[in-house]
Formats: structure tokens, C-alpha cells, sequence
């Protein structure tokens, strides 16, 4: 059983690199727009059991419920790959084997994109959907869900 998980935050600081293009509320909303989209293409991909979203903000939480989502309230103080651990321990426990985690800012994403990268992964081993400059992460799927434990998602991530 397969779940997706997507680490999100829509706060103060998100999309900062648009700061001198977009005002602190024009980038949340463009925050909020593009994980709505990401929540939409997840929850119309029928080879997933769930879909998930660990955060903080209780904004995130509520935009994760309205789109059929499961929120996980991240409780560690980390930074980002502490709350996909967090995201894999809590979608682990809810039966998913394998985990398809999925970066919060990918409008494009499609289910279609979805049931290809899922249709990509062996009973053990991952697939990594890069991101457009070929250095980051944007889709990290994986089975076993522990497999990729500790994540190294950030600057770099693809090596």
C-alpha cells in the first residue's frame, strides 16, 4: 500500500527567493495555489491508498483536510527532512509499505505523472523525479516507506 507525502509550510518565509518580485502575502498565496494543485493531482492518482501532509501550520493542516488529505502535525523542531521522518513514521503506521514523497510547489503535477512514477518502483528500491534545474528532488518514491531514512532533501539532493 502506497502513500503520498508532502512536506509543507505556508508561512512568513515561504517562496523568499520571489521577495523582490512578490509581497510576503502574494507568495503564500502562490504557495497555497501550487500545493493545492500538488493535493489535487495526489488524491486523483488511483495507485495511492492515502495522501499526507506533515506541517506545522494549522493553515496547511486545514487546506490538507479540505482537499482529502491527511494532516500530521510535525512535532520535532528540524527542518525539513526531520518532518518527512516524522511523515514516513505517521504514513507507516497507517499501513503504507512504500511512500511517494512529493514536494509542495509542482503545479504542472498531474496524476498521470503520478501512476508513471509509481509504475517505476520496484518492490524495493526508488525513483527520483528531479527537479527542472537536475539538482534537487522534486518526487522521492520508495519501497520499503524506511527505505531512504535519513532523507537529504535541499540544495544538492538529487547526488
Amino acid at each position: 500500500m502506497l502513500w503520498a507525502l508532502v512536506p509543507a509550510k505556508l508561512g512568513p518565509a515561504v517562496k523568499s527567493r520571489l521577495g523582490a518580485a512578490l509581497s510576503p502575502e502574494q507568495r503564500r498565496a502562490l504557495a497555497q495555489a501550487m500545493l493545492c494543485d500538488v493535493l489535487a493531482a495526489l488524491t486523483s492518482a488511483p495507485a495511492l491508498a492515502g495522501v499526507a501532509v506533515v506541517t506545522r501550520d494549522p493553515s496547511v493542516a486545514s487546506l490538507a483536510t479540505g482537499a482529502g488529505a491527511t494532516p500530521i502535525e510535525e512535532t520535532h523542531a528540524g527542518g525539513l527532512n526531520d518532518g518527512v521522518a516524522q511523515g514516513i513514521a505517521a504514513c507507516r503506521a497507517r499501513g503504507a509499505s512504500g511512500i511517494v514523497i512529493v514536494m509542495g510547489d509542482l503545479p504542472n503535477l498531474l496524476p498521470s505523472d503520478v501512476e508513471r512514477t509509481v509504475a517505476a518502483l520496484p518492490e524495493r528500491g526508488v525513483v527520483l523525479v528531479p527537479s527542472r534545474d537536475g539538482t534537487g528532488t522534486n518526487v522521492l518514491a520508495a519501497r520499503p516507506a524506511d527505505l531512504v531514512l535519513p532523507t537529504r532533501f535541499g540544495e544538492g539532493s538529487l547526488a
